[in-house]
């Protein structure tokens, strides 16, 4: 059972670190998003993992921690949803709202890993958002649950090499 959970731990701390965005929350520009999972998903990484990640520019803080830049454009900014899960295969964001700061989605995975998770992110003002999601669901047969938190912080209107 650890092992699944390592697997959809790693998945998905890739999957949630870019900010998410709603119309008045956030600010165009170079974010610093950190993620940490209840699990030490990162200890049982491969040396070929650990370089994969790092190619893709996500530093890995720690056991159960990583982090990464990403550049929120200004259209995620005034898109009204949240964003990133769409960009991965088999999962999806249903149900969003928002209410005042706080914004609220089901990550719903139909692959593997398959399950769901309630997101939360509140902005304490346009330059700092955190936030919690607890996903449950299946993983190579076995039963997952795992806690994430976030902390994204602005750093520039300048993304210098990071990609819209």
């Amino acid at each position: 059972m650890k092992r699944a959970a390592i697997i959809v731990g790693s998945f998905l701390l890739t999957v949630c670190l870019a900010p998410l965005a709603q119309a008045s929350h956030g600010t165009a520009g170079l974010w610093r998003v950190t993620v940490s999972v209840n699990e030490p998903a990162n200890a049982f990484l491969t040396p070929q993992q650990r370089a994969q990640m790092r190619a893709h520019g996500i530093d890995i803080l720690g056991s159960n921690s990583i982090a990464a830049d990403h550049c929120m454009t200004e259209a995620e900014v005034m898109s009204n949803r949240l964003s990133k899960a769409e960009d991965v295969a088999g999962c999806s964001l249903e149900h969003q709202s928002a209410d005042g700061a706080t914004l609220r989605g089901t990550l719903v995975c139909v692959e593997e890993p398959k399950g769901t998770g309630n997101l939360q992110i509140t902005y304490a003002n346009p330059k700092h958002y955190t936030g919690s999601m607890v996903f449950s669901g299946m993983a190579h047969g076995q039963q997952v649950h795992l806690k994430y938190q976030y902390d994204g912080r602005w750093l520039s209107s300048d993304c210098g090499k990071i990609k819209h």
